[in-house]
């Protein structure tokens, strides 16, 4: 199985080589929550952990006009590509009122 997974990969690299100076989606969740929650004077020190963290993530259904260049950039290099944009929504469990942090990313 191992060998098919490095195809797998192999191929995938190849098809997206175009777009390889792109950063890559990282599951960043907990320090990407725990650095926004900290840029409030309510929670200099939050500490956020997995159980804290709610990740849910959908298209999105509205960018700004800089995430749409980044959408049309990435689809003119692969054209046969459709590219989907998503929205992760970071939630933390924590707070009476959850505090929240978006992320976007451009997928294929």
């Amino acid at each position: 199985m191992l060998q098919m997974q490095k195809a797998i990969e192999a191929m995938t690299n190849d098809s997206f080589a175009v777009i390889a100076n792109r950063p890559r989606y990282e599951r960043d969740g907990i320090e990407r929550l725990q650095h926004h929650l900290r840029q409030f004077r309510q929670h200099p020190d939050a500490v956020v952990n997995r159980d804290d963290l709610v990740v849910t993530s959908g298209d999105a259904t509205q960018m700004t006009a800089a995430q749409w260049a980044v959408v049309q950039e990435v689809q003119s290099l692969p054209p046969e590509a459709t590219i989907v944009v998503r929205v992760h929504k970071i939630e933390w469990k924590c707070a009476k009122s959850r505090w929240l942090c978006r992320r976007y990313s451009a997928c294929s």
